[in-house]
C-alpha cells in the first residue's frame, strides 16, 4: 500500500449471529445486528481430544492431502515444563478415523510457534528447539523442522548467528516461524531472531530471517539471510521490530514471499503495520501493505494474526486481525484483507467485518475461482456480550458475506481453511472440550 493511502470501507454482507446459552452466545444492544442462524448447514465431527491444560496453546495446524486424508500438527502436554509435537493423518471420510499419530521431536520447553507443510508424501513442521542459547538462560534456541517420509528425522534450520559478538555467536531464532514447501518439495524457512538473548534492548527489536533448503539437502546448515531487519554500527543501530505473525507463502514460479507485522522506527517517526518482503534474485524486496497516515506522522495500526494465500490467478492475499488502530488511541479490532493480483502495484485493503471484536486466528483459502474466503474468531460484540463462536467471511462479487459456523461454547481458534469440490472445509478448535473438530458445509 503506498503512503497515505487510506483503506475504504467495504459494504459488508449480511452478518449472521446466533445467540446461545453456552459461552458463544450475546448479541443484543444498541448497534449490534440482529441473530440468525444458519448453523444448521455445517456438519461437523471430532478429530481428538487433546491434551492442553494450564498455559499451553496447542497452535493446531491442518493440511488436506491429495487423497483426501487431512494431515494435522499440534502441541501436546507433558508434564508442567514441558511438551511434545504430535502429527496426525485423519480420514475425513469417517470410514477409518485416526489414521496415523506419532510425536516428532524430542521434548520441547519453550516453543510458541508452529509451522507445518505437507508436499506429496513429505510431511514438515518447524518450531522453536534444538541447543539451549549460551549465557545462562535455560531455553532452546534453533529454529528446527522435522521431515517425515516413511520415519521422522530432524533438522537444524537456522542458529540465528550474531555475527558481531565474538563470545555469545548462537542466538534466539524461532520466536516467530513459518515453513513452505515449494514446487520440487524444498523447505523455505523464515523466522524471528531476537540475538543473543542476553541484550535484552537488542531482543525487543527482532530481525526477520530466511533459510532455503532443496529438496533432499538438509543435513549442511543453510546461510541465513537477512529479510529486513536492524543494521548495527558498533553497538548501535536502527530499533526495528519486525517479523511478528509471518506468514510465508510460495507463488507458482517458487518465489517466496513473507507476510509480517513491523514496527519501524527512526529518530522523527515510528511506522507500525502490516509489511511483505518478496524475494528477487538475490535480495528482499520489502514494501508497507497497510498502514496509516495521519498528518505528518504514521501511527499505524497494529496487527494481531496473519494468514496469507497465493490464488490459481496469481493473487497474493493476506488476512489479518487488525488489534488496534492507533487513531486518537481509539481501540478498533476488527478483520481486513488486502490483495495485488499479477501485473499489479498496489494493494488494494477492504475492511471484511468490524461488527464485533474478533478475527484473530483467521485462515485465507481461495476457491477455484480465486475468490478469497476467511475463517475467524468472533470474540465479542461491541456491547460487550461474550460470542466465542466460529465465522467464516466468503467475497461474492464486490461484497463480503459472513455467517456463523459453529456457536456452542469457546469454539473457533487455531483455524485451517480449504476447499474441496467447491466447498469450504475448516480444521478449528474447541477450548471448551480440548478438541480438534472438523466441519464442512
Amino acid at each position: 500500500m503506498i503512503s497515505g493511502y487510506q483503506p475504504k470501507k467495504m459494504t459488508t454482507g449480511l452478518c449472521l449471529f446466533l445467540l446461545t446459552a453456552c459461552g458463544g452466545g450475546g448479541g443484543g444492544g444498541t448497534g449490534d445486528p440482529a441473530p440468525v442462524d444458519l448453523t444448521s448447514q455445517w456438519t461437523s465431527a471430532t478429530v481428538k481430544s487433546i491434551d492442553a491444560g494450564g498455559l499451553l496453546s496447542p497452535q493446531i495446524k491442518a493440511v488436506p492431502a491429495s487423497n483426501g486424508n487431512i494431515h494435522l500438527s499440534y502441541f501436546m502436554d507433558l508434564d508442567f515444563s514441558t511438551y511434545d509435537i504430535r502429527h496426525l493423518v485423519w480420514d475425513s471420510t469417517g470410514q477409518s478415523d485416526v489414521l496415523d499419530e506419532s510425536a516428532l521431536a524430542a521434548p520441547i520447553d519453550n516453543c510458541g510457534s508452529l509451522g507445518f507443510a505437507v508436499h506429496g508424501e513429505d510431511v514438515v513442521v518447524a518450531y522453536q528447539g534444538g541447543e539451549e542459547r549460551l549465557g545462562g538462560v535455560e531455553a532452546q534456541s534453533d529454529a528446527m523442522f522435522s521431515v517425515k517420509n516413511n520415519e521422522w528425522q530432524e533438522y537444524t534450520g537456522a542458529i540465528g548467528f550474531v555475527e558481531r559478538n565474538p563470545y555469545f555467536q548462537d542466538g534466539f531464532a524461532g520466536v516467530d516461524l513459518t515453513v513452505a514447501s515449494d514446487s520440487q518439495g524444498g523447505v523455505h524457512l523464515a523466522y524471528q531472531f531476537h540475538y543473543e538473548g542476553i541484550d535484552a534492548h537488542n531482543s525487543n527489536f527482532p530481525d526477520l530471517k530466511y533459510v532455503y533448503y532443496p529438496t533432499g539437502e538438509f543435513t549442511t546448515l543453510a546461510e541465513e539471510e537477512t529479510v529486513e531487519g536492524n543494521e548495527y554500527s558498533g553497538i548501535n543501530g536502527d530499533e526495528n521490530s519486525v517479523g511478528h505473525h509471518c506468514q510465508l507463502v510460495v507463488t507458482a514460479d517458487d518465489v517466496p514471499a513473507v507476510f509480517y507485522y513491523a514496527e519501524l522506527s527512526d529518530v522523527y517517526n515510528a511506522e507500525k503495520g502490516l509489511r511483505m518482503a518478496r524475494k528477487e534474485g538475490n535480495s528482499w524486496i520489502p514494501e508497507w501493505v497497510d498502514r496509516h497516515d495521519y498528518g505528518n506522522s504514521f501511527r499505524g495500526i497494529e496487527v494481531g494474526a496473519i494468514s496469507a494465500a497465493v490464488a490459481t490467478d496469481g493473487t497474493l492475499g493476506v488476512a489479518y486481525y487488525v488489534k488496534q488502530v492507533f487513531e486518537d488511541d481509539d481501540y478498533q479490532a476488527h478483520l481486513r484483507y488486502a490483495s495485488k493480483g499479477a501485473g499489479e502495484t498496489e494493494w488494494q485493503v477492504e475492511i471484511v467485518d468490524e461488527s464485533m471484536i474478533g478475527g484473530k486466528h483467521c485462515s485465507l483459502a481461495f476457491d477455484s475461482n480465486s475468490n478469497p474466503a476467511i475463517a475467524y474468531y468472533d470474540s465479542r460484540s461491541h456491547s460487550g456480550y461474550i460470542r466465542e463462536n466460529l465465522k467464516l467471511a466468503m467475497k461474492d462479487g464486490g461484497s463480503w458475506n459472513l455467517e456463523n459456523v459453529l456457536t456452542a461454547g469457546n469454539i473457533g481458534k487455531y483455524n485451517s481453511l480449504w476447499f474441496t469440490g467447491g466447498q469450504p472445509q475448516i480444521v478449528t478448535y474447541s477450548e471448551t472440550s480440548n478438541s480438534i473438530i472438523f466441519v464442512e458445509k
